[in-house]
């Protein structure tokens, strides 16, 4: 019963700790309460509890910011936006002054 009982412990840990993966590494504070029982009747069951809890303390995990399709686009755009402004003042700083006084057949009236 007793190897019953650790197979049944082994699961939950593995499920509980699929479930608290987010909480448990990164930037979030999370508490773990490890009950322990001074009983030598537990002491696998506490070896256990303690071996998991260890486990769960040293979980690290990498954000990953996660956006719907179109915050994606939109980031995207803007990023593409901020990057053709700067490729524009950058060509702008390496052209002579007389050519922009001339106008350009595909810029609108001034």
């Amino acid at each position: 019963n007793n190897n019953n009982n650790n197979s049944n412990n082994n699961k939950l840990g593995s499920k509980l700790t699929k479930l608290l993966m987010d909480s448990l590494g990164g930037c979030a504070s999370c508490i773990m309460v490890a009950c322990c029982s001074p009983s030598h009747r537990y002491a696998e069951e506490t070896l256990n509890t303690l071996q998991y809890a260890n486990r769960a303390a040293n979980i690290q995990n990498r954000p990953v910011v996660q956006l719907d399709p179109h915050q994606r686009l939109i980031l995207q755009l803007r990023q593409e936006i901020a990057s053709l402004r700067a490729e524009n003042q950058l060509l702008r700083a390496a052209t002579p002054s007389s050519a922009l006084a001339s106008p350009s057949p595909f810029s609108g009236p001034r």
